[in-house]
């Protein structure tokens, strides 16, 4: 499979299960103080996408402790959004659509946020569409697994694993995030241990891009 296409029908065969019962969300609050700059409060009363949302948890948190005027999970596989359906927060709204052909008109959002989504998808076709539905100076916060980490790249890699997952290492995220237009920067975190920030021992990276063209 090549660097821009994407296998449709092992995602759906790979995320064949529904997801019917809601996990508590706590736990994401805690979690993107690390990845989202200014977390809660950048978010009250913009505009925001999820992408590749799966069961909505950040999305939810966006919803509720961001106080985002607008909440939108994307979400290709509609069944992954069947417990999130019982969920009702101001602002809340949930799209079953691809990422590489948003449903949105273009300059319509203020901060897209991905959470380990980008991995999954061909990078240029994905960072277009999010430069796409971006206002002028927008930005894009994500979390993507720090694949410079053997460990990691073992665990995501190694086993059983959807078929359009593969590394993505810092240097090839910023390159075509900066061809799009965008200014980045990416730091590397682990939550359970906060003062880590090495390149090969990090679990995470934290993507910060703002839209400036």
């Amino acid at each position: 499979m090549g660097p821009n296409e994407f296998n449709y029908v092992g995602e759906r065969e790979y995320y064949a299960r529904p997801v019917t019962i809601l996990r508590d969300w706590e736990w994401i609050t805690r979690d993107m103080v690390y990845w989202v700059p200014g977390f809660p409060e950048v978010f009250h009363d913009k505009c925001v996408l999820d992408i590749g949302a799966g069961e909505c948890l950040v999305t939810f948190v966006i919803a509720e402790r961001g106080r985002a005027r607008l909440s939108v999970a994307l979400e290709l596989i509609e069944h992954r959004l069947w417990a999130a359906r019982s969920v009702s927060l101001p602002g809340l709204v949930l799209v079953c659509g691809d990422c590489l052909n948003m449903p949105f008109p273009d300059k319509f959002f203020d901060i897209v946020v991905g959470n380990g989504v980008l991995h999954h998808l061909p990078l240029a076709r994905s960072v277009k569409e999010i430069s796409r539905v971006l206002k002028p100076g927008g930005r894009y916060f994500g979390r993507e697994p720090n694949f410079r980490n053997p460990i990691v790249r073992r665990k995501v890699l190694g086993g059983h694993h959807s078929p359009n997952e593969h590394a993505i290492l810092p240097a090839e995220i910023q390159s075509i995030f900066r061809s799009e237009g965008f200014e980045i920067q990416i730091k590397y975190f682990w939550r359970r241990i906060p003062w880590l920030h090495n390149p090969c021992l990090s679990v995470s990276i934290a993507i910060d891009a703002r839209l400036t063209s």
